[in-house]
């Protein structure tokens, strides 16, 4: 009898530009089939949109926040390795 031999899973990152068509793709037939005229479909995307924003604007200083505060500690550490190598 053969064993039975477990396969890891494969996990290939989807290209971003693959992801991006397909959540188009999908989208746009979610709004096709939603049988919605699009006088109300327009201000759901708007409010989407607005979201997607306000979401991207805090990603954004949450980033540079966590960058200038390593930079800050890099420099201090190279600060005190060039002080202790003067001593």
């Amino acid at each position: 009898m053969k064993k039975v031999v477990a396969k890891k899973p494969v996990t290939v990152a989807k290209p971003t530009l693959v992801a991006r068509k397909e959540f188009a793709d999908n989208l746009i037939k979610l709004i096709n089939d939603s049988g919605l005229p699009l006088v109300v479909i327009q201000p759901i995307m708007d409010d989407v949109a607005e979201n997607v924003r306000n979401t991207l604007t805090q990603q954004y200083l949450n980033e540079k926040a966590t960058y200038e505060k390593a930079l800050e500690e890099s420099k201090k550490e190279a600060d005190a390795e060039s002080a202790e190598s003067e001593a």
